[in-house]
């Protein structure tokens, strides 16, 4: 990918996010670490790894984050990208390889654990 394109893309993505609504994507991201620390500690995962904040993963993979998960044979590494359910489906059709987690303003820590838990069943099962 050229070096010029991302330029643009992340420019234009500065201008073009209001502040409240590049807030409310930084709290989602926030809430869904959280998440996943907890997660980590009860044993559910092995790790995750946070992509930095507008680099090429952010902005044009469209990853927010790493997980480590064990699976049967072999670790297996599941690219997450956390968003509101209004822009899940415009996520998945943009980035079809990279796993998506709805998280809402209404979602408590323990419902996005869920939810997270649900994408690795469904990442695991699909490795297999």
């Amino acid at each position: 990918m050229d070096i010029a394109l991302i330029q643009e893309r992340i420019l234009e993505r500065i201008g073009k996010q209001p502040p409240r609504r590049e807030r409310i994507g930084c709290e989602r991201v926030q809430r869904v670490l959280e998440a996943l620390a907890e997660l980590k500690k009860d044993r559910k995962i092995h790790d995750f790894l946070q992509t930095e904040k507008l680099g090429f993963r952010d902005l044009i993979l469209g990853i927010d984050c790493y997980v480590i998960l064990v699976g049967k044979s072999r670790y297996i590494v599941a690219p997450i990208n956390s968003t509101g359910s209004r822009w899940v489906r415009k996520h998945m059709k943009a980035h079809s390889d990279v796993w998506v987690v709805a998280v809402d303003s209404e979602d408590t820590k323990e419902r996005i654990k869920q939810k997270l838990v649900d994408v690795f069943s469904s990442a695991l099962a699909e490795s297999n």
